[in-house]
This record gives structure tokens, sequence and C-alpha cells, in this order.
């Protein structure tokens, strides 16, 4: 198979991070919304003040907070809210690495995790949403899930002559050229690549199950979590360089016995 393109899992986690940004919160509450997402190095960064994010973490594909962007990112507000939606990347696999036209097959474990907090389900007036019983939180992460994978899935190939190559949403390429934002109306869709690279999503993805967390890591924490699985091309043109190696010889050391 021939590829007219060329990406790295970071493009994919992109687009995760804009599913979390531009989920529509029409007529849904609050913890109906995914607030934050973070692509997470280890579990124990869940215990970690921010995620483990720093101010280095703005306007990068690993993390997004709605609540720190209405803050205007300022430094000394950086913080996040529930519901959250998280990544881990587990083992890969890199298929035909001694061909031209390999390929690295990531996988990750994709989280909608929110708070149940059983003093507010004790109280005689409960609060809504935060009164929620787990099974309901259940559902509602469940539902954020599906709605994350279903703007995952609308994917585009898109190519620029100087910039090169990446993903987005086909309805948000769209309404980017639409409303002539940025230069965006000098890229173009590659429809073939966007074929191929549904096709792997189908191909690696046909059937996946789902699973309940509870209690992970902070023991209030409760949610819904799928693997799911890509792959990128990763044809290599890299050659060595002869000419610039350095070379200083050798000399023997006069303090030897």
């Amino acid at each position: 198979m021939k590829y007219s393109y060329e990406m790295t899992f970071i493009d994919y986690i992109q687009l995760f991070n804009d599913a979390v940004r531009y989920y529509n919160a029409a007529g849904r509450a609050k913890w109906e919304i995914p607030q934050t997402f973070a692509l997470l190095n280890v579990i124990t960064d869940l215990q970690a003040p921010n995620l483990g994010k720093y101010i280095c973490d703005k306007n990068k594909p690993f993390f997004y907070s709605k609540k720190w962007e209405y803050y205007k990112h300022n430094p000394s507000k950086l913080g996040f809210d529930m519901p959250v939606v998280l990544m881990f990347e587990n083992a890969g696999d890199y298929k035909k690495p001694f061909q031209r036209q390999s390929e690295t097959t990531h996988t990750f474990d994709l989280f909608v995790m929110d708070r149940h907090s059983a003093e507010d389900c004790r109280k005689t007036n409960c609060p809504e949403g935060l009164s929620r019983s787990i099974y309901e939180i259940y559902h509602d992460t469940e539902q954020i899930l599906y709605n994350v994978l279903s703007y995952f899935g609308n994917l585009v190939v898109i190519n620029h002559p100087t910039k090169g190559t990446t993903l987005k949403n086909r309805e948000h390429f769209a309404y980017l050229q639409a409303n002539n934002i940025g230069d965006w109306n000098t890229w173009v869709i590659d429809e073939p690549a966007t074929l191929r690279a549904l096709k792997d999503l189908r191909d690696n993805n046909m059937n996946r199950a789902f699973h309940r967390v509870e209690p992970f890591i902070n023991a209030d924490w409760f949610g819904t979590k799928i693997t799911v699985r890509f792959t990128v091309p990763n044809c290599r043109d890299f050659e060595p360089d002869f000419e610039s190696a350095p070379h200083f010889g050798s000399i023997w050391d006069k303090n030897c016995c």
C-alpha cells in the first residue's frame, strides 16, 4: 500500500483534544459536557496537581482545560474541572520495520471520568448534578465517550504544499474554510488518504469492549473506558552522514605506568 501522507500519533491526539474543545454544549448540563482533556504519562498523574500539567502545556495537543481557557491561560489559574477525558498510551506495534513502507499502530486507553460525591448524596436537598448516583455517572460518561468517538471518526486528512499533512474533523475543517479563519483555505482534503485512514480505524476497532471504571486512584472518580487503536504510516527517508562525523584519532595516556 502506497501512502501519500505522513503523520504522527500527535495529529490524532489533537483530534481528541478538539473533540473536547468544540463539544456541543447546547441543551446540556455542565456534567454532560467534558471540561478537560489530558494525555497522561503515568497513572499517578491523576493524583498530581493539575493532572501533572504545566504552563508549557498551553496550546499543545496534550492538554486542554475550559476552566484555564476561561481565565485566559493565566499561569496562576492553571486548573481543570470535571468531567475529564483522559488518555494513556499502551504498547503499540511497529509493523514491517525493515521495509520502506513500515507502519506504527498505536494503542490508547480512552477514559471519561467524573466525580461522585457521597457527601452530597447524603443531603436532604440534593443539588442537581452533584447528587448523581454512580450508575448515572456511568451513563453520562458513556454518552460523552460516544460523542468524542463520533467527532474523532469524522476525520479528514488534509495537505498543505509547504506545511505538510495533518488531521481535522470534516465539519470543523469546512467551518474554518467557510469563515476564512487562519490560512485553512490553502489546505486541501486528501480524499484517498482519508479513506485509508477511516478504513484503518474501522479495521483496528471493529469491536471494542468498554469498561466501567471504579474507584480510579482518586477514590471518588468513576467513569467509562475504551481502547482505541490507529495506524500511522512510518516511511523512513533517513540517510546517514558519513562526511561530518568527527575523526579525532587517538592518543596514548602519558600518565599510564
